[in-house]
């Protein structure tokens, strides 16, 4: 019976693949895994939340997602953006990137630590010893951090999506336990967010010298393979500040309450577009395998797809979402309005599968001007319409952005 279904189901995504211009089967086994990881952080993620809701203050998890924003500003000097790179490589058969890309990883996040290390001493000498703590620890595990989860990459790069999702979801388990049992023993948000970071860390050195334990990988090496690496990582700085940047202007001009209030509006909506972003993973490999004609002649009608299927979703979660608050949030239900219409942000989700190919064939003058472009289209709304409207200016300024950068993004993929 099983095997008959197995059969059923094959036929079927077959039959699809004629409508829908993509390969389901191959789709089909990697969402599987990613789907397990999904389910199971999602769960996490969503009684991590009410964890949150109910044990810390508006004010006390405000100052932990300002925590975590100014960590995010930081990602601005980090040296983390070489997935393509290294998808590309194993893709080619040169497993020594996994080595060489780790030293190189270490090298260039030098600057991360020294500037990580000058805020927690500035915390330190205006007497907030928390979270000068929690900077001391960013410093020196996130260098080390980024540079493990590079077997992430490798892992994509040989398309085991079932380490990929073990992986993740074991590391997602250890990590919401070490939280939960944290924010329980004391709510003090920079201990908490010490505890992510340490757990973080862990699971990925294990993870790491795993993945090389069992494919051994060569030493093929393609000298120069990651010196775009640096230029990713440049161009995504901006991206970078230009994303956390309203989160540090809320908590300081509106306050943690107010912060507290943004983050739980993009939650909920943030865990569909993670469930959605596991495509990426899964896809890329085989986006990066065609060629660029290939790319320019598919890639704009799966954007047109994903918007058409995605408007139900959508429509569901803000016809729901009052009920939602309601009964799992009643604290933050002013965040309610705000999070209907940052859910218009999914329509616009398919521009991630735009900004694959053009990372490859675009060339890095023009990959500098498109990151500062975006960039300007994200930070502009948000300065002007944060100061007048405050968190619906906001949020606002977050759909005009998105519909900017979409048409920016096709624009810049017609001319690769």
């Amino acid at each position: 019976m099983f095997t008959q279904l197995k059969i059923t189901l094959y036929r079927w995504l077959r039959s699809s693949e004629k409508y829908l211009k993509t390969d389901m089967v191959y789709l089909a086994r990697g969402s599987f895994w990613s789907g397990v990881t999904f389910a199971v952080t999602a769960g996490l993620s969503f009684g991590l939340t009410l964890v949150f809701a109910n044990f810390l203050s508006p004010e006390s998890y405000g100052i932990y997602k300002y925590i975590f924003s100014i960590y995010g500003i930081m990602g601005a000097v980090a040296f983390s953006n070489l997935d393509v790179l290294i998808v590309r490589a194993v893709s080619k058969g040169n497993e020594g990137v996994i080595k060489r890309a780790f030293t190189y990883s270490l090298k260039w996040n030098i600057p991360f630590l020294l500037i990580s290390l000058g805020i927690s001493t500035y915390y330190y000498l205006n007497s907030n010893n928390p979270v000068a703590i929690a900077f001391a620890f960013i410093a020196f595990l996130t260098p080390l951090t980024t540079s493990y989860n590079i077997y992430g990459s490798f892992l994509n790069g040989k398309r085991d999506f079932r380490l990929i999702s073990i992986s993740n979801t074991i590391s997602s388990i250890i990590g919401g336990i070490a939280t939960l049992f944290t924010i329980i023993y004391t709510q003090d948000p920079a201990w908490i967010v010490v505890s992510y970071f340490i757990t973080n860390a862990a699971t990925s050195a294990f993870y790491y010298y795993y993945t090389i334990k069992k494919y051994n990988p060569n030493d093929k090496f393609e000298e120069g393979s990651l010196t775009m690496g640096k230029h990713f990582s440049l161009m995504q700085a901006f991206t970078i500040v230009s994303g956390n940047i309203d989160k540090i202007l809320i908590f300081h001009f509106l306050g943690g309450t107010s912060l507290a209030i943004y983050s739980f509006a993009q939650a909920p909506v943030s865990q569909i577009a993670g469930l959605l972003k596991l495509a990426g993973p899964i896809y890329a490999p085989k986006i990066l395998a065609k060629t660029k004609e290939e790319n320019k002649k598919e890639l704009p009608k799966k954007f047109w797809q994903i918007a058409f299927f995605m408007i139900i979703p959508v429509t569901g979660y803000i016809l729901i979402a009052p009920y939602f608050y309601n009964i799992f949030f009643p604290q933050y239900v002013k965040a309610i309005i705000y999070s209907q219409f940052y859910a218009l942000t999914l329509l616009t989700f398919g521009k991630k599968f735009i900004g694959i190919p053009t990372a490859i064939h675009l060339s890095k003058k023009t990959l500098y001007k498109l990151a500062i472009i975006n960039s300007l289209i994200d930070l502009v709304p948000k300065l002007i319409l944060l100061y007048f409207f405050g968190l619906a200016g906001a949020i606002a300024a977050i759909l005009v952005s998105n519909v900017l950068v979409t048409c920016v993004s096709f624009y810049y993929f017609k001319r690769m």
